[in-house]
């Protein structure tokens, strides 16, 4: 299997495991009234978390460092592209969050960091 689509596949599912964690985190924050009648805005923040997986894990190409420094550019790309997708869902809803951006860079870091160790431990292998 291509290194690319194990990537993804491997980031996706992270994505989708580290979603849960978000519903999790988000449905603390909602007031019980609102609960009842949120599971749209929770398969928001579920899917939201799996479409960053799916980006870092068709990003894993893009390298801008050089080989020795693999492990650095990952953290780095991680934290961008777990930025850039959590903007959308934190600040251009009616109740701006911080915590649900700063979660997006960690989860987007620890999504890239974890995945470039599997495919580099992979690739020794073969």
């Amino acid at each position: 299997m291509k290194k690319i689509y194990l990537r993804t596949l491997i980031s996706a599912g992270l994505g989708a495991i580290l979603g849960i964690f978000c519903i999790i985190g988000v449905s603390k924050r909602i007031p019980t009234v609102i609960l009842t009648s949120s599971s749209i805005y929770l398969l928001g923040a579920w899917y939201n978390r799996l479409i960053m997986g799916i980006m870092i894990g068709l990003a894993g190409e893009l390298h801008f460092l050089g080989e020795k420094y693999r492990i650095p550019e990952s953290i780095i790309r991680g934290i961008v592209i777990g930025a850039i997708i959590s903007v959308s869902f934190s600040f251009l809803i009616q109740q701006p969050t911080w915590t649900y951006f700063f979660a997006g860079i960690a989860y987007g870091l620890v999504i890239d960091l974890v995945s470039t160790l599997i495919i580099k431990k992979v690739s020794k292998k073969e």
